[in-house]
């Protein structure tokens, strides 16, 4: 098994190591319990789901960035911003456990009346 990184993960790397370069002085700073989220950190959730950092195997149609699911990347993407101190944007129950089993059960409908306001932060679940 060949462990290291292909040319597309290795530019990925590269790619969220500018990012954070550029941008990680916008990120709140991380924790806060259960306070309801800051336009700060909101303003981050919109700015990482625009570039594809956050709900990047969301589909669109719900507010996602679309893309097939790679481990690896989700990896890259957390280690990269794990090493530049940002926030990896709003995380909660709705995001972690909500998300998933509506993809996975729940009705179209559902799909999107909760996912994008739940990716965004505009709702939050506990």
């Amino acid at each position: 098994m060949d462990l290291r990184y292909s040319a597309r993960h290795r530019a990925l790397q590269e790619e969220a190591r500018g990012f954070v370069k550029k941008y990680g002085h916008l990120s709140p700073k991380t924790g806060g319990g259960r306070k309801r989220p800051d336009a700060r950190a909101l303003d981050w959730q919109k700015l990482l789901l625009e570039r594809g950092y956050f709900a990047r195997n969301i589909p669109r149609e719900y507010g996602g960035f679309g893309l097939p699911v790679d481990i690896l990347e989700l990896a890259i993407i957390a280690e990269e911003f794990s090493n530049a101190g940002v926030s990896p944007g709003i995380m909660n129950q709705g995001i972690s456990m909500l998300v998933p089993t509506l993809l996975e059960v729940g009705t179209k409908e559902q799909c999107i009346q909760w996912i994008g306001p739940t990716i965004r932060g505009d709702i939050i679940w506990c």
